[in-house]
């Protein structure tokens, strides 16, 4: 936010130089125009040096969200909660803020973990799935498999969950987290 403030201050800056500078010309004061072209020279640099850190720091902040060291498992715990030993993760796609807010999972588990991930949620199989921000996955392949849409209104979950018929695999959309 402090990047933005001092754009806003340049800005302005720029502003009333140039709007001194056409005052002094007007009166025909030399020193007022030396006085409005320095103060826009200054803003003109102090702007430069704001964009130039924040795109520094918006860059820096999407190389660590692209390079994170954060084991795919860990994620899995995190979002779905830690599972029972049963679960492997096949497939994994992050969600990336502002781009779309989908988190993708594809897992061989047992009938245990999905009854762990449906658990607590309001099964609507009738909803139709949300038009994910990012799209999904080349390997999110979820065809001739039962779709749940679960949803947890006190916490605005929403979760798409493909398993397929003997509940050993499973594709799983995370929405919003």
């Amino acid at each position: 936010m402090g990047y933005f403030l001092l754009l806003l201050l340049a800005s302005f800056l720029l502003g009333l130089g140039i709007l001194i500078s056409i005052i002094a010309v007007i009166r025909k004061a030399k020193k007022g125009v030396y006085i409005g072209l320095g103060l826009s020279l200054f803003s003109i640099v102090l702007g430069s040096a704001m964009a130039v850190l924040a795109t520094t720091k918006v860059a820096e902040g999407m190389f660590a969200l692209f390079h994170s060291e954060t084991d795919d498992s860990e994620v899995y715990a995190e979002i779905l909660g830690r599972p029972d030993g049963c679960v492997e993760l096949i497939n994994f796609k992050p969600a990336f803020p502002i781009i779309d807010d989908v988190v993708c999972f594809e897992v061989k588990c047992c009938p245990e973990e999905i009854a762990r991930l449906t658990s607590g949620y309001t099964v609507d199989s009738n909803k139709q799935t949300p038009n994910y921000g990012g799209g999904r996955p080349k390997w999110f392949k979820t065809e001739d498999m039962l779709h749940l849409y679960l949803s947890d209104s006190s916490s605005n979950i929403k979760r798409d969950l493909y398993i397929n018929t003997d509940s050993t695999r499973a594709f799983i959309a995370d929405i919003g987290h």
